[in-house]
Formats: structure tokens, sequence, C-alpha cells
């Protein structure tokens, strides 16, 4: 049976507002084409007690939660790449967090908890309530963060980025992608044993070779694609020159989108060559 919360909620109308800490991050990792959830799905409305993602939480932490806004978000790996790799990306994101949080960061001063998974699989709640507390989680499938219930308006976090770098080339940006290496935090993941392990199959790391030279072509003509892209509108006009610089925008959109996921598919292809293929999780029970 759902909770008194639940049924009042939904007598109002079912109104919803994240806190603005929390929607900022959401924004600006949006940004950087990671998908990122909160409103919750009926599990979790219906959960006793109601947690975080709900609107009415009754796990509420320095102070009761005000109605009707909700306090977490669900960080989810790229589904467009092999599994390891992605989460390899999902724990950078939580470490990333867990440091500046540590470190006392305006941007990571809201965060309650987070529910994360580390390099060998293991998912751990690390919880600053207020004293900061790692246990063993059975939370997987994404990076969840929680927020503090006396910080609902909070613009520390606007301009909050754990994924900012700077100046990075197009390899700093497949190693950060697809090998788990931040080029500004220096974050690395060593997968050279796992690989080892699955036996000396030239062949598929002549692939992921040729996938890992396309991925960074692909990430330095995307750059060019857009920089002209900009130069087109800023001289767009109007009339007809405006109708032509639309189309071949458009067309630059639809050329980078098309050469992306062929080059995606071809790192997944070689990725599950070497042994480490199968699909992402994409979303799993609890906060």
């Amino acid at each position: 049976m759902p909770s008194l919360a639940y049924n009042q909620w939904l007598a109002q109308g079912e109104p919803y507002t994240l806190m603005r800490p929390a929607k900022d991050l959401q924004r600006t990792l949006q940004g950087h084409g990671l998908v990122v959830f909160d409103y919750p799905d009926e599990a979790h409305l219906q959960d006793v007690p109601p947690e975080d993602h709900t609107p009415f939480s009754a796990t509420g932490w320095p102070k009761v939660s005000a109605r009707w806004i909700a306090h977490a978000i669900d960080i989810m790996p790229r589904r467009s790449i092999a599994g390891w790799i992605a989460n390899a990306e999902n724990t950078a994101i939580a470490r990333r967090l867990i440091e500046d949080k540590d470190a006392g960061v305006l941007g990571a001063a809201w965060i309650k908890y987070i529910n994360w998974t580390d390099e060998d699989g293991k998912t751990w709640h690390t919880s600053w309530q207020p004293d900061k507390r790692t246990v063993s989680s059975s939370d997987t499938g994404h990076v969840h963060v929680s927020g503090r219930s006396d910080m609902d308006n909070f613009a520390g976090a606007a301009d909050y980025d754990p994924l900012e770098v700077d100046d990075v080339s197009a390899e700093d940006v497949w190693e950060y992608r697809f090998q788990g290496v931040h080029p500004d935090t220096g974050l690395r993941y060593d997968y050279s044993a796992q690989e080892i392990t699955v036996g000396a199959n030239y062949a598929a790391y002549g692939a992921w070779d040729q996938a890992k030279a396309n991925a960074v072509a692909i990430a330095a003509a995307q750059k060019t694609l857009n920089e002209i892209k900009a130069l087109l509108t800023e001289g767009g006009g109007s009339g007809e020159a405006a109708v032509v610089i639309g189309a071949i925008s458009t067309k630059i959109d639809e050329a980078v989108a098309d050469l992306t996921e062929v080059v995606e598919a071809q790192v997944e292809d070689a990725v599950a060559d070497l042994g480490e293929g199968g699909a992402t999780k994409v979303r799993a029970e609890g906060e």
C-alpha cells in the first residue's frame, strides 16, 4: 500500500519540481550527451517510505523535505558504448563528485549522498549526513545523487561541471570517453590486464585500434563542422541566403550524426570481439 503522502500528492494534481542544484547538474551532464533521469517511476512513487526521487520524500535530511520538491537524479551510462567502458565513465563522474564534495567545492555542496559502482563492479553508498560514511549498496546500473533538503534553491551548482576540461585534443576526447581517462582530473583506469585475459586476438585488437582512429577523426571533424556551421549562421542574413545556409546546417548535423553512429557501432563491435560485449543496464530498482 502506498504512503499517505502519495495519495495526497495525487489529490493535489501530481505537482513536481526538481530541486535547483540537481536540475543544474542534470542540465550540465545532458550537455555532455548523457541521459540523466529525475522523475520517479511508479515503483518509486509507491515505495514506503518514499525516497528522494519523489516530491514527497520521507527521507529528507537535514530537515523534512518540502512539498512538492524532488531531491534526486540518476546519471545513466551511455547506451551506445559497451558496458565496461560506459561504467568507467560513470565511475569517473562519481569519484569526481565525491572528491569535490570532500574538498568543499561549491558546486557539490548540496549533495547528501551518492550511490555508485567502482572499477571492480562493487556498489557503494557514500553519504555526508553530516560526516562522510561509505557502506555497500545494491543500487546498481547508474550513479544516483541525492540532495540535502535545506538547499532546494541553492544556486552554487549552476556553473559546476564534473566533466569540465580545458583545451583537450581529439585524442583526449577518445581517451576519456572510451578508456575512462579524464584529461583534466587525471582519473585513469588501467584495463590492460583485463584485455590480456581475453586472449591474444590480434584481429580484434586491430579492429579496436581502427575504431579508436576513427573516433579521433570524428571528434576532429565534428569540431570543424561545428565551426563552419557557426560561421555560416553568423553571416546568414535573410531571404534566400538564410534558406540555403539553413539547409547546409541541417546537412552538417545529419552528417555528423551518421558518422558518429557508425563509429560508435565499430567501437561496440570491437569491444565485443575483445570479450567485453554486452548491453548496459539502463535502469535498476531502488534509488
